[in-house]
């Protein structure tokens, strides 16, 4: 809910289409304005809150909704909680980069040190078009 600064409550209408506006005069990707919404869950789960945490900022009763809406976007995490549980379990040498176990004398292992990448599967982003996104190795 949004509302005017004399407290009456905008119309929804109203807001998308001065969305609509915005986004056409900022020339920037042409977005729905509900999709801002998904872009806000996407990226505070990217960023590492909690789902909980984001289940509440989205109204939704339970986390297992947010994660069922938004999955697409914690297999992005699993590098770094496998680079974190070996950190954890391992006794050797981590590179500085990715926390993965070093090939080498060097603060970073081969793929990093290589600045390596791969290309992370295609999706569909939260404004429902195709993208390929490329993250570092690691």
């Amino acid at each position: 809910m949004f509302t005017a600064e004399n407290g009456e409550l905008l119309h929804a209408d109203h807001l998308a289409q001065r969305f609509e506006r915005l986004v056409a005069a900022a020339g920037v990707p042409t977005i729905r304005f509900h999709d801002l919404r998904h872009t806000h869950a996407t990226l505070l789960l990217n960023a590492g809150v909690p789902p909980h945490v984001v289940a509440q900022r989205l109204g939704h009763a339970l986390p297992a909704l947010t994660l069922s809406i938004y999955s697409h976007v914690l297999p992005r995490q699993q590098a770094a909680a496998a680079a974190a549980f070996a950190k954890l379990v391992d006794d050797g040498p981590t590179c500085d980069d990715c926390g993965g176990p070093l090939d080498n004398d060097g603060p970073l292992c081969g793929r990093c040190r290589g600045n390596e990448r791969v290309q992370v599967p295609p999706t569909v982003c939260w404004a429902g078009q195709p993208e390929c996104r490329t993250a570092e190795v690691g």
